[in-house]
């Protein structure tokens, strides 16, 4: 599963700010946070993936994980790895260009992800 920690829709992160403060003493965070364990529930996906590192240990803390790994390439950080009771969770380097996001590290985070998931499937796709 796919998914952002805070549903937001604004243009920039100013916008954000403006709308709902900062992401941590946000009263959308509380209801952010409810509606991904309400779909991680229902959906029993194989793992969680998170894309951008700057809230992963945040994240990690709300929702109870238990960290296993990072993964560097030439110095970048590209994967925080942690785990519940039941999946993987992976935050990544954010995907895009604009970013520093490099060909290495994408293909690094791929491998990463094959690796961590080999020979899991999600209960919905075994059914």
């Amino acid at each position: 599963m796919f998914t952002e920690l805070f549903f937001w829709s604004s243009k920039n992160h100013a916008e954000l700010l403006e709308r709902f403060e900062s992401l941590w003493h946000s009263r959308h965070l509380g209801f952010c946070i409810d509606m991904n364990r309400d779909l991680i529930e229902v959906y029993q996906p194989t793992a969680v993936i998170f894309v951008g590192l700057s809230n992963s240990e945040k994240t990690a803390s709300a929702f109870g994980l238990k960290y296993i790994d990072t993964h560097n390439v030439g110095g970048t950080r590209v994967i925080e790895h942690y785990r519940d009771a039941h999946r993987p969770w992976f935050f990544t380097k954010h995907w895009t260009g604009s970013r520093g996001f490099t060909t290495p590290q994408r293909d690094a985070i791929r491998i990463y992800l094959e690796q961590n998931l080999k020979g899991k499937r999600s209960k919905n796709m075994s059914s």
